[in-house]
């Protein structure tokens, strides 16, 4: 009984809590965007200061050891440009970005006390890295810019929490459009809504909760068929989970994007309907898939002439760029492996005569999806338990030890 009511006060508070950060800020955000009604009539110069001071103070309410990093970061970059320093080896620089992240989240995690978080780093790191390398390439979009548009373009703050790793050049100002405006704002609430009483309190927090309490800490008490189905129903409920939050996330960014006169893109492009892993990562987070293939796996392809090595480092980027832990690096070989696989048979005799026949490149796009869908979902188990490493580990020890003793 004393469990229930924990459990129960439990998902009280969190319900509050994302009330409290998921309604109340962004009412403060949409109230002082109304305000700023001059942002449609006015200079470009005028609606840049209005969105660096916005974004600013909700990124300080947020997380104020964030914005005094992201001050630093950015001015230091922004100096850079404005010396028009000489930088030319690419390389150097994008491996600069990459090991001055992860050495960052290391560092973090090694202070002796309790670990510091950042809000928002791993974002702004890469988008700053972007902005560095586009820079160095002597990309004339990246010359001579102008402070305020490059700020602006920093401190944007529907980038802030969840993405997308938006580059400047796809930064652009648009017409806002008054008479959608109201529409943009109610979508704007019911995904809010959604996240909270759907995507967390029902889809994690009871159905996720209840096959982890109530099937992985007994285990032992099924069989290995069982126990297999447990672990691809917790992976794929759990794979809807990510996604929903993530491209809730990405969907209130471009709506906030459309408020403030902004071009936001899209980050994903219905993942669920991947015929393979390789167009699964053309389709999921497609801002930092993008970002490690311009500037890992290209570079990485055309120095080493090694399309594995290529592969292997690219997805290694993206594992580490979520978290420093044992599981996203499985994680990231997992992907690697899996892309791997499919580019060893796609061009194989059997594959390419089936593709050509009308039954049978159907048979390979429906297949493809159930496969690719269902390998993503069981990798997708490591990400659940990142932080928890006992539990997805011990269970997998036990899938192991009843197959093959």
């Amino acid at each position: 009984m004393n469990q229930s009511y924990n459990d129960l006060f439990f998902l009280l508070e969190r319900i509050i809590n994302d009330f409290l950060a998921f309604v109340i800020i962004p009412l403060v955000f949409i109230a002082i965007i109304s305000i700023g009604k001059f942002r449609i009539y006015s200079s470009e110069k005028k609606k840049n200061i209005f969105l660096i001071i916005l974004s600013s103070f909700l990124i300080i309410v947020l997380d104020l050891k964030s914005f005094l990093l992201l001050i630093f970061l950015s001015s230091i970059l922004f100096l850079i440009i404005k010396k028009k320093l000489d930088i030319s080896n690419i390389f150097f620089i994008t491996l600069l970005v990459i090991l001055g992240l992860i050495s960052f989240k290391f560092l973090l995690q090694t202070i002796p006390q309790e670990p510091i978080y950042i809000l928002g780093a791993s974002y702004y790191f890469f988008r700053l890295g972007s902005f560095l390398i586009e820079y160095a390439r002597n990309n004339s979009q990246y010359q001579n810019v102008n402070s305020l548009r490059f700020f602006a373009y920093i401190f944007f703050f529907p980038f802030f929490l969840a993405g997308p790793i938006q580059r400047f050049h796809d930064f652009q100002s648009i017409k806002v459009n008054i008479l959608n405006e109201q529409k943009t704002i109610f979508y704007f609430f019911l995904l809010i809504l959604i996240k909270i009483f759907i995507v967390d309190l029902i889809l994690n927090q009871t159905l996720l909760n209840y096959i982890r309490i109530e099937y992985f800490d007994k285990s032992h008490l099924y069989s290995l068929s069982a126990n297999f189905l447990i672990l691809y129903i917790h992976g794929f409920f759990s794979l809807i989970w990510g996604y929903s939050d993530l491209a809730i996330y990405s969907a209130l960014a471009v709506l906030s994007g459309k408020l403030l006169g902004y071009k936001v893109v899209y980050n994903f492009n219905k993942p669920f309907l991947a015929t393979n892993i390789a167009d699964y990562w053309q389709r999921w987070h497609i801002t930092l898939s993008s970002w490690a293939r311009d500037y890992v796996f290209f570079p990485v392809l055309i120095s080493s002439k090694n399309r594995t090595i290529a592969l292997v480092l690219t997805m290694l980027t993206i594992g580490l760029w979520h978290s420093l832990n044992l599981n996203w690096f499985i994680f990231a070989l997992s992907h690697s492996f899996g892309i791997y696989l499919y580019l060893l048979i796609k061009d194989k005799g059997f594959f390419v005569k089936l593709k050509k026949k009308i039954i049978g490149s159907l048979i390979i796009k429906y297949l493809g999806i159930f496969f690719t869908i269902s390998y993503v979902s069981m990798v997708f188990n490591l990400i659940v338990f990142s932080e928890d490493y006992d539990k997805i580990w011990h269970l997998l020890g036990k899938l192991y030890e009843r197959t093959f003793n």
